[in-house]
């Protein structure tokens, strides 16, 4: 039984996976952060561990101090951030606010909390931390999705190069394929076209789950096509 910490927890893969840890008994207690007070309070009274909630908003830079305040004093060894997301369509008929806000959720926000943790002996407890990739957009072309590739591009790059570092924290990556989930636009090819398998969150929070508990899991796990 451990305490772990779900960052961006209130729908898809966050909310699903922090659902099937609690089922499997393998939760003391939960630290819940996403930017909705209503989801994250629905999902801590479907939960039977103790569960605390933080309410951030990854895009804006602030939430950052706000988070690591809360990561030391709940102390969990377990931190995994699911915040991701960025619009759909075509990258010069989008305001650059948009682009800004997946580049900050995607890439600057996990990459400078990461950086804290790895520098700040403070942060000694947490034994694990576990970031959310795409299979699709990490690192290949995702036209119509263009600055929300460009920050997994990123986030995976710079996970892989930490990997190859001496850091004494199991860093993994986990890299989904396209998942029945409101971030993939009802418009989109794998829904429209049949071009992909879309995976239900349910099932691949299950393959999570157990690659993550596996103290001889990969540091990268690819799930879905």
């Amino acid at each position: 039984m451990e305490t772990m910490a779900f960052l961006g927890c209130s729908r898809g893969l966050g909310r699903a996976v922090t659902l099937e840890m609690d089922q499997q008994g393998h939760l003391e207690q939960a630290l819940l952060c996403a930017r909705k007070q209503e989801s994250l309070s629905t999902l801590a009274t479907e939960l039977k561990c103790d569960s605390e909630i933080e309410v951030l908003d990854f895009s804006q830079r602030p939430s950052v101090e706000i988070l690591l305040a809360a990561l030391r004093t709940h102390r969990p060894q377990r931190i995994f951030y699911f915040a991701g997301g960025g619009p759909y369509g075509l990258f010069a008929s989008k305001a650059w606010k948009d682009h800004l806000w997946a580049l900050q959720v995607s890439f600057l926000t996990p990459s400078e909390v990461l950086h804290r943790l790895l520098s700040d002996q403070q942060f000694d407890f947490v034994k694990q931390i576990i970031f959310i990739g795409s299979r699709i957009a990490d690192s290949r072309p995702d036209p119509m999705a263009s600055s929300y590739a460009s920050a997994k591009h990123g986030l995976k790059g710079l996970v892989e190069s930490l990997q190859g570092e001496d850091l004494g924290v199991d860093l993994r990556f986990f890299r989904p394929g396209y998942m029945n989930t409101d971030l993939l636009p009802k418009n989109a090819g794998p829904r429209t076209q049949g071009t992909s398998e879309v995976l239900e969150p349910q099932n691949v929070a299950k393959d999570f789950v157990k690659w993550a508990l596996d103290p001889s899991g990969a540091s990268i796990l690819d799930i879905g096509a």
